[in-house]
């Protein structure tokens, strides 16, 4: 398959583990901070599953497109695709959503409930229809193809469970939700059944290449803010260089290398997650006595000499001048 926007680890989970490496670990907030993150990571690995499914998939890789992770415009809003996949016949749609239990779908009231037994009681979740919602996601792209004048072709949608615990049970229109709803197991099955149904060729490779473009253009990633999220107080966030082994925050520079004086570990580069870390939770630009107030270093020449070797872009005069760290994105 031909991958124009790769699935990456998303911001928000970036930004929730930098959160708390800057937190002392015994901090209250910590075990909701876990949960949000164990809550996105299924999510993300639930989406992960399908490039396996994918990349088995014999048909021939220059005949299709695949777009992860988008977020579109749509009115005075935006709508987001979990996995976008255009042929030039059709395109398709998935909605992935990684769930266990007792997933029963029930199209007629637009609900799916969730059923988990926990101290050997049942626990029942309502969630709105993800078939409902992957048919949204098909009309507002729709929307989206008609505004950026491109030609409109057939357009698939499919809701994908990637978690093999999962029971699947339809309360209503059980045809609606077998037409609907499968299993990652069988989604290279069912995109064949979509190729046999739809082939008359439409999008040519120039559509294509400005499908691609304007797709990477507009796509605008959410703004999030876990500090405000979890009402973290300023003075809460640790500051200071994060030591990756034992996850302290006393690494120190001394000469070309990086010490943590608590484990004794020695790097080159560990200076480059606690930059992360400002990046991710402040801003995306720093200056030279921002980073030695974050970086708790001692000489402002230090911090000087470290932005400079980095090589990035700025703007602004001597004194106040502004380093933006793109490599984070």
């Amino acid at each position: 398959m031909t991958i124009k926007k790769c699935r990456e680890l998303p911001i928000r989970v970036r930004k929730l583990m930098a959160l708390k490496r800057r937190l002392l670990p015994n901090h209250s907030k910590i075990p909701a901070i876990d949960s949000e993150i164990s809550r996105r990571m299924a999510g993300y690995n639930g989406e992960k599953s399908l490039d396996y499914y994918l990349n088995q998939w014999p048909f021939p890789e220059s005949e299709y497109l695949v777009f992860n992770d988008l977020r579109l415009p749509h009115k005075d809003s935006y709508f987001q695709i979990d996995t976008l996949i255009l042929f030039s016949c059709f395109y398709l749609i998935l909605e992935v959503k990684n769930m266990n239990g007792m997933l029963e779908f029930d199209p007629a009231f637009q609900q799916l409930i969730q059923t988990n037994l926990k101290n050997n009681q049942e626990i029942k979740d309502y969630y709105p229809c993800p078939i409902t919602q992957v048919q949204n996601q098909q009309v507002k792209f729709e929307a989206w193809l008609s505004k950026n004048k491109i030609p409109l072709v057939t357009g698939e949608c499919q809701v994908v469970i990637t978690n093999n615990k999962s029971f699947i049970r339809a309360i209503s229109n059980p045809k609606l939700v077998g037409n609907y709803v499968i299993r990652n197991t069988v989604l290279t099955h069912r995109m064949d059944a979509l190729i046999m149904r739809n082939k008359k060729k439409l999008w040519t490779p120039k559509d294509h290449r400005k499908i691609t473009s304007t797709l990477l253009k507009q796509n605008e990633p959410v703004k999030y803010n876990p500090i405000e999220q979890f009402d973290i107080l300023p003075e809460e966030i640790q500051k200071g260089v994060f030591c990756p082994q034992c996850e302290g925050m006393k690494v120190e520079k001394r000469r070309a290398r990086w010490e943590c004086s608590q484990c004794n570990f020695i790097s080159l580069d560990a200076y480059l997650t606690s930059l992360e870390d400002y990046y991710l939770l402040f801003k995306s630009t720093i200056t030279i006595s921002e980073l030695q107030e974050f970086f708790q270093l001692n000489y402002l020449s230090t911090a000087r000499n470290i932005l400079q070797s980095l090589q990035l872009e700025h703007f602004g005069n001597t004194s106040q001048r502004q380093y933006i760290l793109p490599f984070f994105d």
